[in-house]
């Protein structure tokens, strides 16, 4: 069998709980518990399911809103210091492996960047023969 994750208990959550501490927003919704954040953070992270994956039943919120708490907490540092504080505290993370330093580039559907330096550089071929740059182009 598989071992699952275990949350973080009362006395877990108290030690780290100040590095997840965040200025209220003001917006239309209210911003998620960040213990059910760090708490679903740290399922992935030592179970190494995705995002995508994380269980129903636990209450966890959305797999973007996750995402995007981890990626915040991963800028900062709160989540490097969290897991070290709670390693020496006895939890026990199985391999984790090291997050990535920066965000994967998107793919682009519609190749904007390509799309963008063509463009320049039909300009700059106009602009060099002398006619006005404008932003029709016959290649």
């Amino acid at each position: 069998m598989k071992p699952g994750y275990t949350p973080l208990s009362d006395a877990e959550w108290a030690k780290v709980e100040s590095f997840f501490e965040h200025a209220p927003f003001l917006v239309r919704r209210p911003r998620v518990d960040s213990r059910v954040c760090v708490d679903a953070v740290l399922h992935v992270l030592t179970l190494k399911c995705g995002w995508n994956n994380l269980p129903d039943n636990r209450g966890y919120p959305a797999q973007a809103t996750v995402y995007r708490r981890f990626d915040e907490w991963r800028k900062t540092g709160a989540l490097d210091r969290a897991m070290k504080m709670l390693e020496k505290a006895g939890r026990r993370f199985n391999d984790l492996p090291e997050a990535p330093k920066e965000k994967p580039k998107a793919a682009s559907r519609f190749r904007a960047e390509e799309n963008i330096k063509a463009m320049q550089d039909c300009c700059l071929a106009r602009l060099m023969s002398g006619i006005p740059a404008d932003w029709k182009c016959e290649v």
